[in-house]
């Protein structure tokens, strides 16, 4: 059995605000912030205020690929985001988090997806 623990990053005072929820505010689409399109989100991240567009691109890719290479294919807008400081008024970019369905999620038996005794 694999298990991971994760720290909890919100607390009182600390809000997650999911990247889709930013999004909405920026494109209209039909998706309301979900929407998949390339163009829509590097455009979201270039009109937002709340992050340096250029530091919110370079941390997108970093876990675009290491989405890749971990074989998570569930990231989406509602997955990534950003904790907003209440006393504050500020956010920040949130760690990466709902990376559940990496390695095989969708196999019954881990051992049977990969070919090798477990």
């Amino acid at each position: 059995m694999i298990v991971v623990a994760c720290k909890d990053f919100t607390s009182s005072g600390i809000v997650l605000q999911d990247f889709a929820s930013l999004k909405n505010t920026i494109i209209d689409s039909e998706h309301n912030g979900y929407g998949t399109e390339l163009s829509d989100i590097l455009r979201a991240m270039e009109e937002q205020r709340a992050i340096n567009p250029t530091k919110l691109k370079e941390w997108f890719w970093d876990m675009f690929i290491v989405d890749a290479l971990i074989g998570n294919w569930d990231r989406h807008n509602g997955n990534w985001g950003f904790l907003y400081e209440v006393d504050t008024d500020r956010m920040k970019i949130a760690p990466v988090y709902d990376c559940e369905s990496f390695l095989f999620p969708q196999a019954d038996d881990f051992g049977q997806a990969c070919h090798i005794p477990c």
